[in-house]
């Protein structure tokens, strides 16, 4: 079971809320956040259509884990040892795009 989440829009996705955060990937992400739902250990998710990459490791808090999603998308996530579930789980993507120069009033 997922024990925390990285940010609102993950934890609002994830609950079914409205949201147009990842609408580019959003059934992808939808499925591969069940599957760490319902994962006990993180050899759950370990499948090779995951692909899951370790991304950072870290002395005290473990590693943190990525599963690819599509282009720049995917859902990282921390398994620390007696966690009971992946914590910091966010569906991560590419930087937002710089906002539209503005135009001059006439």
């Amino acid at each position: 079971m997922i024990v925390s989440f990285a940010d609102d829009d993950t934890l609002a996705f994830h609950r079914g809320d409205a949201t147009t955060a990842f609408a580019e990937v959003a059934r992808l992400a939808g499925s591969k956040l069940d599957q760490l739902d319902a994962a006990t250990d993180v050899r759950d998710v370990n499948r090779p259509s995951n692909h899951l990459q370790v991304v950072r490791k870290h002395r005290r808090r473990g590693r943190r884990w990525l599963i690819p999603l599509t282009g720049d998308w995917g859902v990282g996530f921390e398994w620390p040892p007696g966690s009971g579930g992946p914590v910091l789980v966010g569906v991560v993507g590419p930087p937002s795009m710089p906002p539209a120069p503005a135009r001059a009033v006439a």
